[in-house]
């Protein structure tokens, strides 16, 4: 299944029709961007999480949608971000049907562009079918 679109402008994800919408956030909390977007429109609890480790995550339900947050960085070290997302994504091939369209927000700015290219390929190699909404272009 795997990656069914890209959308690379700012698309209005929150009108869409995915009922599962899946961010990276730092080992922090909200960080910035669409992370922190997320805190203030449906999930004022993210932001008050403190440190987490790389590999969690948290899922919230609001207004009929399902938030997933993935922690896969520290600060603006995204080495182990490919691993976390995979990981992540095994987790959610056991919990969502085959034929669920999921959105994956891959933003940051920050993000150099081999390890957001191995994360295109963890979202490429999964069980998933995952629409991607990438804000770096």
């Amino acid at each position: 299944m795997a990656i069914v679109k890209m959308q690379h402008k700012n698309p209005l994800i929150m009108d869409g029709e995915k009922q599962v919408l899946i961010s990276m956030i730092p080992t922090e909390g909200t960080g910035k961007g669409f992370a922190e977007l997320l805190t203030q429109m449906y999930w004022g609890q993210l932001g008050v999480k403190g440190l987490q480790p790389i590999d969690s995550f948290f899922s919230w339900f609001n207004e009929g949608r399902h938030f997933f947050a993935v922690v896969c960085h520290k600060g603006d070290d995204y080495e182990m971000a490919p691993v976390a997302v995979e990981k992540f994504l095994k987790v959610m091939e056991k919990l969502v049907t085959k034929n669920q369209t999921l959105g994956f927000v891959l933003s940051g700015q920050d993000i150099p562009g081999s390890i957001r290219f191995k994360i295109l390929a963890a979202l490429a190699e999964s069980e998933l079918k995952i629409q991607v909404f990438d804000f770096q272009y």
